[in-house]
């Protein structure tokens, strides 16, 4: 659970930074005088972003329910009675539970890492494209 965690937090660092440059790309290149080459650099590069920042939002997005089809953690216990708790604690005890619990752990941990590896793609191809914008601007300014 704290792998996961820190799994979010990653996530949530790289949406902030692939939020702001989704946005400050367009700001930045409006009024620009871009060539072509460097608006269709500007647009991939914010669409990188976006869907990127789309990624990792869905990585940090809460898993109410798990690989397993039940609840996980604290939210598994919304409805149960008291004698379903006991017996969940009590069966989570033994090596089938733990197995269970690690095998919905660890399928949460593999899709929000699959995520936030597309997302890190996308956004050093977003850097890419933004590195074309500039070098397009740079070169119709002289």
């Amino acid at each position: 659970e704290a792998h996961l965690g820190r799994i979010d937090t990653k996530a949530g660092l790289l949406l902030g930074l692939t939020g702001a440059a989704a946005t400050a790309v367009p700001v930045l290149t409006v009024g620009a005088h871009l060539p072509i080459v460097g608006t269709v650099a500007a647009g991939l590069a914010v669409l990188a972003f976006t869907i990127a920042a789309t990624l990792l939002a869905l990585a940090i997005r809460p898993r109410l329910v798990m690989r397993s089809r039940r609840p996980h953690g604290f939210m598994r216990y919304a409805t149960a009675t008291v004698n379903e708790i006991l017996f969940d604690v009590a069966v989570a005890q033994y090596p089938r539970g733990q197995a269970a619990r690690l095998a919905d752990l660890s399928a949460a941990a593999v899709g929000k890492y699959r995520q936030i590896r597309i997302a890190v793609d996308l956004a050093l191809a977003g850097l890419g494209w933004v590195a074309v914008t500039a070098l397009t601007a740079l070169i119709t300014a002289n």
